[in-house]
C-alpha cells in the first residue's frame, strides 16, 4: 500500500491518485466501462505534475463539475479526466499519468495523440502491469 503524503487536502483536488496499483487499475477500468474510450499517458517528474494537472484542467476541462460534464455529453463534446499514480510504489517520483477522454468533439481530441481503449482487452499498454513504459505512452512536459 502506498503511503501518499497530503500535498493536497483530501477532497479538494480533481486529480485522482489511487492508493494502490490495483485501485488504479480498477479506477481506469471503471472509467472505460462508463464510456471513456480514448486515453493518453506518460511519465512525469513529481515537480511538474501539478502544472500538468492544471494545464489539463484549464485547456481540456479535466476539473469540470458533474453538471458541466453532463451538459458537454448532451451536446456531443468530449470530457476528460486525469489519473496519476507513482511509478514506483516506494517513492513518489516519477508519476505515471493517464488522461482519459470520452467520445465527442473537443480540443483534447485535436491536441493530444489519443489511443483507443475499447479494443484493448488488457491494460498492459498503459503501464499497470509493472512493465516498463511502452512506445504507446509518451512523456509530456507541461508548458
Amino acid at each position: 500500500m502506498l503511503n501518499v503524503p497530503s500535498i493536497i487536502p483530501a477532497g479538494t483536488s480533481y486529480v485522482r491518485i489511487p492508493r494502490s496499483k490495483s485501485a488504479g487499475m480498477r479506477l481506469i477500468l471503471e472509467t472505460v466501462q462508463r464510456g471513456t474510450r480514448y486515453w493518453a499517458g506518460g511519465v512525469i517528474p513529481i515537480e511538474k505534475s501539478m502544472r500538468l494537472a492544471h494545464k489539463f484542467a484549464h485547456i481540456y476541462g479535466a476539473a469540470s463539475s458533474q453538471s458541466k460534464r453532463s451538459w458537454d455529453k448532451a451536446h456531443g463534446r468530449a470530457n476528460s479526466s486525469l489519473i496519476m499514480y507513482p511509478q514506483d510504489d516506494q517513492a513518489l517520483t516519477p508519476l505515471k499519468w493517464w488522461l482519459l477522454v470520452t467520445p465527442g468533439e473537443g480540443l483534447v481530441r485535436k491536441e493530444e495523440q489519443l489511443r483507443d481503449a475499447s479494443g484493448n482487452p488488457s491494460f498492459a499498454p498503459i503501464g499497470l502491469t509493472g512493465a516498463a513504459q511502452t512506445d504507446s505512452c509518451r512523456s509530456v512536459s507541461p508548458t
